[in-house]
């Protein structure tokens, strides 16, 4: 089994019964190998969450960079917002993501963070250098602490809520962002 199967797996079962229920015997069941073997792949069950969050960070950042690549101004804000509130797709991933931001295994709180951190400042720095081809009706950090405030309840609506309702509260909330803007400078 390679070891994109182990990482996969331990995402999942890490999403499903978080750090502490998840073993690292049942881990190395779900990939189909014996436990032993797994420490050809990994050094630690810190060391396989560490690497599985990390996974799935700079696949965002990846995924987020191409969905906005040719676009500018209102249509690259728009993009970013798509990305992160589309509901279909990386669904693991979001599960585990969540599970590791809400429920993180004490020990391992700060390198979460961390890593959160870093993707979220690379996209306010791609946000602050599109906010600055428009002109805004509030000021600029304003309107980045409500993307960022709008983003993160729509994560957590896709999780309480059909994709009717869904759909609707997303373009509500890219509706209530877009009257901030006015047209490009």
């Amino acid at each position: 089994m390679s070891k994109q199967t182990v990482i996969t797996e331990a995402m999942r079962l890490f999403a499903e019964k978080g750090y502490d229920g998840a073993s690292l015997s049942m881990i190395a069941k779900a990939a189909g190998m014996k436990t032993p073997s797994l420490y050809a792949h990994v050094e630690s069950k810190d060391d396989l969450f560490l690497t599985a969050f990390s996974e799935v960070m700079k696949k965002e950042e990846e995924t987020m960079k191409r969905a906005m690549k040719d676009q500018r101004g209102k249509e690259r804000l728009k993009a970013i917002f798509t990305f992160y509130t589309d509901p279909n797709g990386r669904e693991l991933e979001r599960a585990f993501y969540l599970r590791a931001l809400f429920f993180p295994p004490e020990h391992l709180e700060k390198d979460i963070k961390q890593m959160v951190i870093h993707v979220e400042t690379m996209m306010s720095h791609e946000l602050v250098q599109t906010l600055r081809e428009l002109e805004l009706l509030v000021l600029e950090e304003n309107w980045i602490h409500s993307f960022y405030a709008l983003m993160d309840g729509l994560l957590l609506e896709q999780r309480l809520y059909e994709d009717e309702e869904l759909q609707q509260r997303i373009v509500s909330a890219w509706a209530t962002l877009e009257a901030l803007l006015k047209e490009e400078k």
